[in-house]
């Protein structure tokens, strides 16, 4: 882990905001400026590579959700691997990071998640930066720990299914495009339901939309 003051946050520190919304991340950027750090902003993974080799950031903060194809866990992870002692922020709208990228297990351990929709301000996130590169784990926010007893435990193919369904195929579509059988389709999603509602605690609506709203409320979290 990269060397830290032992009092404050160090004035030469630098972090790179990596975030598809150009708007959000030049107000990020500015206000880090403005307080600890010195900060840089990249709008895409291809110019997230070429401030990340030119600057070497101490810390990345980045979205979950970036280009389809390209989660902000993989991207954050071949960058670990170029600099290991790299701070990770990752600042998003998805509830759970299996969400953005099914096949990932958790977050690289040290890292700290945040729920765009639960940020007070930019000293919420300052805090989670200086909390990662002191490797402070008390301090560390892990928003996505709200979601991980259901989430954690679904397989790749039930998310995959809930996004399917999210995005409003049906399930014959969801069976035709999987190669499978409907009834295998509908006893996924109502298996899947019943993982995400334990107790029985919905009391209305079919488990097919009700599967997709819990989805699509942990791939955009409400405000809190």
């Amino acid at each position: 882990m990269r060397a830290v003051e032992s009092s404050g946050c160090a004035p030469c520190r630098s972090v790179l905001v990596i975030d598809e919304n150009n708007l959000f991340r030049e107000l990020l950027v500015a206000h880090l400026d403005n307080v600890t750090f010195t900060a840089h902003g990249a709008g895409s993974i291809t110019e997230a590579w070429e401030v990340f080799k030119s600057v070497d950031p101490d810390a990345l903060v980045i979205d979950v959700s970036l280009t389809p194809g390209k989660s902000g866990l993989a991207l954050a992870e071949e960058m670990v691997a170029m600099s290991p002692g790299i701070g990770l922020v990752f600042l998003t709208n998805v509830g759970h990071p299996r969400v953005a990228s099914p096949d990932s297990a958790d977050i690289p351990p040290g890292s700290a998640y945040l729920h765009k929709s639960a940020v007070r301000g930019v000293e919420d996130i300052v805090a989670a930066v200086d909390a990662v590169l002191r490797e402070d784990t008390a301090r560390i926010p892990r928003h996505d720990i709200a979601y991980a007893n259901h989430w954690g435990q679904l397989s790749t193919i039930q998310i995959d299914v809930l996004r399917l369904v999210a995005d409003g195929l049906s399930n014959q579509e969801i069976a035709d495009a999987r190669g499978t059988q409907i009834r295998a389709v509908e006893a996924l999603i109502s298996r899947t339901f019943d993982q995400l509602d334990p107790h029985g605690q919905a009391t209305h609506g079919n488990k097919r939309v009700l599967a997709a709203r819990e989805y699509l409320l942990a791939a955009q979290p409400v405000a809190v």
